[in-house]
């Protein structure tokens, strides 16, 4: 069909290996109990593979990534982010573990992933499936998989088989409690993240991420590494340089050459190590963006919540996208106490595992406000009034009220006080708006 590559959204690996081998037939179709999804059929030959994509919102916090693989078919392990890693995890079934590789996320609750993997589930996935099933789960994105062309009948079992896993995973997400909401750990990270924010000295709060960026990045180039990084490529470019003109136009020519090409190249070696400094796994990039968001924080009066726990507590709401930050408190400009949100909606990075996405097909990100009443807010979205491009969803107690950006690094202060102070305004015209806290 007429689909390109770039319209394909590669929320999954599955869906990076087709859209690379090449789309060539989509459908959408609905599974059981409401759920609908796309049928995609990529390749052909040796790259042919069909894919059904749908949707579990409520894994996110409680599974944010699973990969449960065809050794014989799929290969190897997914892409990974720099700040993450999959670790495998043996189940008690050697059939199981002979046919299957079963991967999750480093900080991932074991227990809960164990649980999902009942003795029946192992049994079902050992006797049901044909031969080449495979499923992978990204951010509430649920991919099955299978490696080839499939004709009517398969592709009514291929949906089949997704609507049983999705039901499985829906229903042990189900009878996880208020105990169970803190599933997912990064001490690991958070203490990268200190230590790099610390290392750079944000010693006032930056006015946008471009700007703790920058910060971050004059602190990466004065490190020793980049530095011998960027006299590396100029001694090699200068000699390279050099040796080539020694031999046409004699040692003068050599000198200037050398000087010529060596020096931009060591200019240009140091702003590429400067670009790709790490503080362990925290890239310059993260670095910039976690020293701006906490300096935001700081200077609003606003604290920095657990992600994960704000995404199990809210597990069935509508968010356009994962929260990378969540900041509670009274928001800037107006008498609103709630959540503001960072939202990335990117799920084709840890796909791809490039931790940087731009593009300008569609925004990747959002900024929002939840507030929560005592009650059920009465009305709905439509008699509001709205600035352009803001979104209010209404459920049951909660009301948020989001606006699509287009990426988390470009983000400022201003900008984001502007959005607080309008998206208050909203909240405020809504009907027993006295009654939020």
């Amino acid at each position: 069909m007429a689909e390109r590559e770039e319209d394909i959204r590669q929320v999954t690996p599955a869906l990076v290996a087709g859209a690379a081998a090449g789309l060539t037939d989509r459908s959408e179709v609905e599974l059981a109990r409401g759920l609908r999804g796309s049928l995609y059929t990529f390749g052909n030959a040796g790259t042919a593979s069909t894919v059904m994509l749908t949707r579990v919102r409520s894994s996110v916090a409680f599974m944010p990534a699973l990969a449960c693989r065809d050794r014989a078919t799929i290969p190897g392990r997914p892409a990974e982010l720099p700040a993450e890693r999959w670790v495998e995890i043996t189940l008690e079934s050697a059939g199981f573990n002979a046919r299957y590789l079963l991967l999750a996320l480093e900080g991932q609750d074991p227990v809960l992933t164990r649980e999902l993997f009942s003795p029946s589930l192992i049994a079902w996935l050992e006797r049901e499936p044909p031969r080449g099933f495979s499923f992978e789960l990204n951010e509430g994105f649920l991919a099955v998989i299978l490696p080839r062309h499939l004709d009517r009948k398969e592709r009514d079992r291929l949906v089949e088989l997704a609507s049983e896993v999705s039901t499985r995973i829906d229903a042990e997400i189900a009878e996880e409690g208020e105990a169970s909401l803190d599933v997912f750990e990064e001490p690991q990270e958070i203490r990268g993240i200190e230590r790099a924010l610390v290392d750079i000295g944000f010693d006032d709060p930056p006015e946008s991420v471009q700007a703790a960026l920058s910060r971050a990045k004059a602190r990466a180039g004065a490190k020793p590494a980049t530095l011998v990084n960027g006299l590396w490529w100029g001694a090699i470019s200068a000699a390279v340089a050099g040796g080539a003109a020694l031999l046409v136009a004699g040692p003068i020519a050599a000198t200037a050459a050398a000087a010529l090409v060596g020096l931009p190249a060591l200019y240009l070696g140091w702003l590429v190590g400067r670009a790709k400094y790490r503080w362990g796994r925290i890239s310059v990039d993260r670095a910039g963006l976690e020293g701006w968001t906490r300096g935001y924080a700081t200077s609003r009066g606003l604290s920095l919540e657990d992600r994960w726990r704000f995404h199990g507590e809210h597990k069935n709401l509508p968010l356009p996208g994962f929260a990378d930050h969540v900041l509670s408190g009274r928001m800037p400009g107006g008498d609103v106490v709630g959540h503001l949100l960072f939202l990335g909606d990117a799920a084709e990075l840890r796909a791809t595992g490039q931790e940087m996405a731009y593009t300008a097909a569609r925004p990747l990100a959002s900024t929002a406000i939840l507030v929560t009443a005592g009650n059920d807010i009465p009305g709905n979205a439509s008699g509001v009034e709205l600035p352009q491009e803001y979104r209010l969803e209404i459920t049951g107690r909660h009301a948020l009220v989001w606006r699509p950006v287009t990426g988390n690094m470009l983000r400022t202060s201003e900008g984001t006080d502007r959005f607080c102070e309008r998206a208050g305004a909203v909240l405020a015209s809504l009907p027993g708006f006295a009654r939020r806290s």
